[in-house]
């Protein structure tokens, strides 16, 4: 398997006016991950640091070999203040991804990857087969607290194929769980004696319901999303897997590339978000996504007003629970805002949103964070 990642970030301005000469950055060492999955398994693209440094924002480019994967299922980032937020583009095995961390402590904790790149293993996958999962350094930027662009040692990872015990879903995989819930374990070759652990949290109970299911209940409260778990085989075999939520997508958009989109919702819940977007151009569009993880359907507003206060449209939607809508702006409210509006997007009950900036000649859509919750 052929991982190609290309970042490419933007220094402000005013930083690049602020320095005479370049400034020289620290070196960030980097290492993918090896993985060992069976044929119809999920496979975790993982970038660790190997030591904390904070980078701030980026944008990467990840084509995977369509000979080994037939899609992608998730991608995630990871930032212990839930702040990493970015919308990734997928057209098949393509992905191209623009993300955010407003506290810029992604990569404070090298015990988890930066970024995990969720794809599907094709089931004529050939048993024995090894490949590389690899970037090479010279297409991958990324930035420090301060904008500087860091150097870089990337050590590759593999990809090999084997009868090994695998996990291929999570759920619940982001929500807040309490005491007494349980977690359903999906996977491959899971046996009576096969252990299952999510670090750090105690388990009360650990069942066995099929070679691809396991059951475990939480001893105490647990926030699923980026939770690894890890499941091993009395013969040796493991497997590591990071917990997301895997919704369904409601309904489309007059935009193909929002429709496209895997929004990477920061884990931030909201009743209401204010957006200041831009206005429309030829090619520059705004939007908004919204995930519910409630067991209940939310009722969610979107209302575009004035400068002066007064309401210019309103659009009520249905979000059923496990389920996320991705919708151009103007799909929703088709009065042109003026200069100096805003947008609010409520709900009455907690959910998940994100802004959406979509660039249909660049062919990328950037992650847009509420200016304010009211």
């Amino acid at each position: 398997m052929n991982y190609n990642m290309k970042l490419r970030l933007c220094m402000p301005m005013a930083l690049i006016a602020a320095v005479l000469a370049p400034a020289q950055s620290a070196t960030l060492s980097l290492k993918v991950g090896d993985e060992i999955q069976p044929p119809g398994g999920i496979v975790q693209m993982k970038l660790f640091l190997t030591e904390p440094k904070p980078i701030s924002t980026g944008k990467g480019r990840l084509a995977i070999s369509a000979s080994v994967a037939t899609g992608v299922e998730g991608v995630s980032l990871f930032s212990s203040a839930g702040d990493a937020a970015g919308a990734a583009v997928v057209h098949g095995t393509q992905v191209q991804m623009i993300c955010v961390i407003p506290s810029t402590i992604l990569g404070s904790n090298p015990d988890y990857p930066l970024v995990t790149i969720t794809s599907n293993v094709r089931n004529d996958a050939v048993i024995g087969s090894s490949v590389p999962l690899s970037i090479t350094p010279a297409n991958l930027v990324l930035l420090d607290q301060n904008g500087v662009p860091y150097s870089e040692e990337i050590k590759s990872g593999s990809l090999t194929i084997a009868n090994n015990v695998s996990i291929t879903d999570v759920n619940p995989g982001s929500a807040t769980l309490q005491a007494g819930s349980t977690v359903v374990i999906s996977g491959f070759n899971f046996t009576p004696t096969t252990s299952v652990q999510i670090k750090e949290v105690n388990l009360s109970n650990v069942r066995y319901v099929s070679p691809t299911e396991i059951d475990v209940t939480l001893q105490s409260q647990v926030t699923m999303q980026d939770q690894e778990v890890t499941a091993k085989n009395p013969d040796g075999t493991s497997a590591v897997y990071y917990s997301f939520q895997r919704t369904t997508l409601a309904g489309s958009s007059s935009s193909a590339l929002f429709n496209a989109t895997l929004p990477i919702f920061e884990n931030i819940f909201w009743t209401t978000a204010k957006f200041n977007f831009p206005l429309d151009s030829a090619s520059t569009y705004s939007g908004v996504a919204v995930q519910n993880l409630n067991p209940a359907t939310a009722s969610v507003k979107v209302t575009l007003i004035a400068p002066n206060g007064s309401i210019l449209g309103r659009r009520g939607l249905s979000l059923t629970t496990n389920s996320r809508l991705v919708r151009r702006l103007a799909d929703l409210i088709s009065t042109p805002p003026p200069a100096g509006s805003y947008w609010l997007v409520q709900s009455n009950l907690p959910v998940q949103i994100l802004g959406l900036s979509g660039d249909s000649s660049a062919g990328t859509v950037s992650p847009v964070l509420p200016a304010s919750a009211q």
